[in-house]
């Protein structure tokens, strides 16, 4: 992959200052995005593994600095988004670039998302050395029977273990979720409300479940529930799909809008809120910006009353 050029982040408009990431996931602006491998070895049931099987392909540590290099001298970007799909896979790749980072400073901070198997408390250090700023790990559900069903080698004490090493190295534990994923019911996902509650992340991510074409489960997703199969909707932020343990996609979205607003009017992030306006000033800047637009967003995410009485059992 070192044969590729970078990406020619010249012909996006307006780069690097229109795209600010989400909020209170940076420290320092402007920010910018890399890929930096192909591929993941394990087999999730909702991942599609159609181009690149369970092979795993990488940048090199020196190829990784020298873009990142490029970002800070040509747009003067100040920190970068990893979006690999596990970032750490390759343990030694990792540890090069960390000590490259930390032999010849480029004063940016960094986020990776990474898997429990693949990070150690030597590697934490590590990585928060050479300026990372948030790791974030798979984690999909509360749900036992979820969790057995759609992912692999997972379990919930190494998960709690693992985001409690994270924040002990001084990193912040952001949690990557889903809902809506076949077998799911409104006990299953109150039973992930209750994982997010007892995990105390940084931050969290809830993804609303798509089939895709190319995942394993896709091919008998019909079985499972309903499947409107559009494709301009099918991006993970709508639900497309609702599983037989739900009685209708109104109160799928009720119950995602419950989610998020747990999480951000609970007492763990409202007590960690105004060190992150501290530590993310940005991010202050752009809400009190865009106040208005904020406020409406805020709103949306009201839970609903959803009457049922017109349905036909």
């Amino acid at each position: 992959m070192d044969k590729l050029p970078f990406p020619a982040y010249q012909a996006l408009e307006g780069f690097p200052k229109r795209f600010a990431g989400a909020l209170f996931n940076y420290p320092k602006f402007p920010v910018a995005t890399i890929i930096s491998s192909r591929g993941c070895p394990y087999q999730c049931s909702y991942c599609d593994r159609s181009v690149y099987r369970q092979s795993f392909r990488f940048n090199s540590a020196q190829y990784l600095y020298a873009q990142m290099k490029f970002l800070k001298n040509d747009f003067r970007v100040k920190h970068i988004f990893f979006y690999d799909d596990l970032f750490t896979f390759n343990r030694a790749r990792i540890v090069k670039l960390c000590q490259l980072l930390k032999e010849k400073p480029l004063g940016m901070t960094f986020n990776c998302a990474s898997h429990i198997g693949h990070l150690d408390e030597e590697l934490l250090k590590l990585l928060k050395s050479a300026g990372c700023w948030m790791i974030s790990l798979g984690i999909e559900s509360g749900s036992p029977q979820i969790l057995a069903r759609h992912k692999t080698q997972v379990d919930f004490l190494s998960m709690k273990t693992a985001v409690e090493k994270i924040q002990k190295a001084g990193l912040r534990a952001k949690g990557l979720f889903m809902m809506g994923l076949p077998g799911e019911t409104e006990k299953t996902i109150q039973m992930t409300t209750d994982f997010i509650d007892k995990l105390k992340l940084d931050d969290m991510n809830l993804t609303k479940f798509t089939p895709f074409p190319g995942s394993p489960i896709y091919q008998n997703i019909r079985q499972e529930g309903a499947f409107e199969e559009k494709w301009n909707l099918m991006n993970c932020l709508n639900f497309v799909f609702v599983p037989k343990g739900i009685r209708s996609k109104e109160q799928l979205d009720n119950l995602y809008k419950q989610n998020i607003r747990s999480f951000y009017t609970g007492k763990n992030w409202i007590s960690k809120f105004a060190l992150l306006c501290f530590q993310s000033p940005h991010s202050v800047h752009r809400i009190m910006m865009n106040l208005p637009a904020f406020l409406k967003i805020r709103n949306n995410f009201k839970p609903q009353v959803i009457n049922h009485a017109h349905t036909i059992s």
